[in-house]
């Protein structure tokens, strides 16, 4: 198989969206994922201090509702499908969306390396270490994987981080139906709401996620290095 007939296998489209976006999603999410739980590694070492970000006045006054760990757990098949969808607005924009969110991941890593934040799930009340009523198997589920009594990689938030980068992506698109769009940013809200009443981060990491995303998002769109790509892409086709 040549370059040329691998180029059109990746271009054909499954329900209107290029197999490279849909490999692309998926290869940033493994990424991602891999590269969150790799972090333990460095921050559970001998001797590193956790920051507190709490606000009382602001963070007291969240109720935990365990029902939010529905739309919690379904964030990831819509970062999943959010980063595919961007993909109906074009190559360059695509491109664009991309590298943006590689960048917020790899900044927001790095914040979480060196300003590395706890959540005491026991001061909390949301940590029982029996099973009582519904819901605490399925706090059980994220606790398990996420330093269990004690809440980590906090700051900042990369559910809101990515949902938000994920509306972001689509946000005045014509491209896009605006059945979609507005699905995109109610989607956005609740997942944002749905990291406080779950007591999974403070209030604090939600704009820093929000923020992150939001910063590299306008930094790439406004820099272009899309369409810098597909021209020199164009012009290595021409000369092979």
């Amino acid at each position: 198989m040549n370059k040329i007939q691998s180029k059109k296998i990746l271009e054909e489209k499954i329900m209107d969206i290029p197999i490279y976006a849909i490999m692309c999603s998926l290869i940033i999410f493994l990424f991602m994922s891999l590269s969150f739980f790799s972090i333990d590694f460095i921050i559970d070492a001998p001797g590193i201090s956790y920051h507190d970000v709490k606000i009382p006045a602001i963070d007291n006054l969240i109720p935990y509702e365990p029902i939010m760990y529905i739309p919690y757990g379904l964030s990831y098949p819509f970062w999943i499908i959010g980063m595919m969808v961007v993909a109906k607005t074009g190559k360059e924009h695509y491109i664009n969306f991309v590298i943006a969110v590689l960048v917020a991941y790899l900044i927001g890593f790095l914040i979480l390396i060196i300003f590395p934040t706890e959540l005491n799930r026991v001061a909390e009340g949301t940590f029982h270490s029996r099973v009582n009523g519904i819901w605490d198997p399925v706090a059980n589920i994220f606790y398990a994987n996420d330093g269990k009594t004690m809440g980590r990689k906090l700051f900042p938030s990369f559910h809101c981080l990515s949902s938000t980068m994920c509306y972001l992506g689509v946000m005045e698109k014509k491209e896009i139906s605006v059945k979609y769009r507005v699905f995109a940013l109610i989607s956005t809200v609740i997942i944002c709401l749905s990291t406080l009443y779950c007591k999974q981060h403070y209030f604090i990491d939600v704009p820093g996620g929000v923020l992150l995303g939001t910063a590299c998002y306008v930094m790439c769109v406004k820099l272009n290095p899309g369409k810098r790509i597909l021209k020199g892409s164009s012009r290595i086709s021409e000369n092979a």
